[in-house]
Parts: C-alpha cells; sequence; structure tokens
C-alpha cells in the first residue's frame, strides 16, 4: 500500500521561545476501510515543551493508504 497525506483534521498551535526543548507524543485513534478502496488512518499528535502542562501543537491528521 501507497500512503499519502490527506490533510490535518484539527489544528491548534501555540509560540515556541527558541532554544526550547520539544517532545512528540503520537497515537493512532482509529483506522477505518475508505469508501473508494484502502484505509484510513487516524492519528492524534501533540508537541510539548520541556516544563508547560499544555501542548504547544496538537493535531489530528488523515493518512488514506491505497492498495
Amino acid at each position: 500500500m501507497d500512503p499519502y497525506k490527506y490533510g490535518l483534521n484539527k489544528a491548534v498551535s501555540r509560540p515556541v521561545p527558541v532554544g526550547s526543548g520539544i517532545r512528540l507524543h503520537q497515537s493512532i485513534t482509529h483506522v477505518r476501510h475508505a469508501p473508494r478502496g484502502g484505509v484510513r488512518m487516524h492519528r492524534a499528535f501533540s508537541f510539548a515543551l520541556e516544563g508547560p502542562a499544555r501542548p504547544t501543537c496538537a493535531a489530528e491528521s488523515l493518512t488514506h493508504f491505497h492498495p
């Protein structure tokens, strides 16, 4: 299967100070069959600065895999 990025469903971001340490957390929220073949995968991303509890960026990514 060849993947291609389908787009972002949701995205929220905040400024990041220069020199800050950033961590990425990713999880697959669900995978479903696409209407015209293939599979659609939804992933949640959260970028966090070292220290503050709130994420710097949160987004849900959609990826479509074709057979």
